[in-house]
């Protein structure tokens, strides 16, 4: 389940087949949001989590992607920063990076000569 602090909202993460319950995980000041399943991201069997909260205002959002890992839920990246602008043009947030074992690419927004830039950087999974 994915819980929202602000409204105390549940709901349900839907991963394919569920064998066990898994705990919930909150992300602050969120009032919603869709989990999307990446897949298995860092090799270790389990799919990942990826969260693009909603927030009451600002198109500037964190994108947070979560493995499960010794029945907790813990970041496989640390969130990084997106705009609306991403998101409109379709552009995927995280995959993995082929070149690069036990590393994904990251897509993340930037605010840099008055304009808004996507760039792409290699990252570290846990």
């Amino acid at each position: 389940f994915f819980s929202s602090r602000r409204r105390h909202t549940r709901y349900p993460l839907v991963t394919g087949v569920q064998t066990c319950a898994l705990p919930i995980f909150s992300v602050e000041n969120c009032i919603g949001g869709n989990p999307e399943n990446l897949g298995d991201l860092n090799g270790d069997g389990a799919d990942e989590i990826g969260l693009l909260p909603n927030w009451f205002t600002s198109c500037w959002k964190q994108y947070h992607v979560w493995t499960y890992k010794n029945k907790y839920w813990t970041y496989a990246v640390d969130p990084f920063s997106t705009h609306c602008d991403q998101w409109d043009q379709g552009i995927k947030p995280i995959e993995k990076d082929f070149s690069k074992p036990g590393y994904v690419l990251i897509r993340y927004s930037d605010y840099s000569d008055a304009d808004i830039v996507i760039k792409t950087k290699s990252v570290p999974i846990r």
